[in-house]
């Protein structure tokens, strides 16, 4: 057997019981989940980057401190998506400006 077949079967038996972990961790109900204590990652959502990503609904931080209450999260970390106005693959007039204002309410 050669390297690159044994690293193939290994590999496929990883494979093989992260599935069957995955599988087992899927059937516990989310009732059995205790809910974690603070989240790393959560973005607003304006009604401009809404308009810009094609999203009909804004998500402001009311709405989503309701959500983390609603789901026993009792903090988050709220990252700014202002970097969407950066990207290489959109022409936006005014980049400066909507990036600050997009920052600013976040913040606020």
């Amino acid at each position: 057997m050669t390297a690159i077949e044994k690293l193939s079967a290994t590999g496929a038996l990883i494979a093989s019981a992260l599935l069957t972990c995955g599988c087992v961790a899927s059937e516990a109900k989310r009732d059995d989940l205790a809910a974690p204590v603070g989240t790393y990652h959560q973005h607003l959502i304006s009604l401009p980057i809404g308009t810009l990503w094609q999203v009909p609904e804004r998500l402001d931080a009311q709405q989503l401190i309701q959500q983390l209450d609603n789901a026993g999260i009792r903090s988050a970390a709220v990252l700014s998506v202002a970097y969407a106005y950066g990207d290489d693959r959109r022409q936006i007039d005014d980049e400066y400006a909507k990036v600050r204002a997009e920052n600013d309410w976040t913040q606020v």
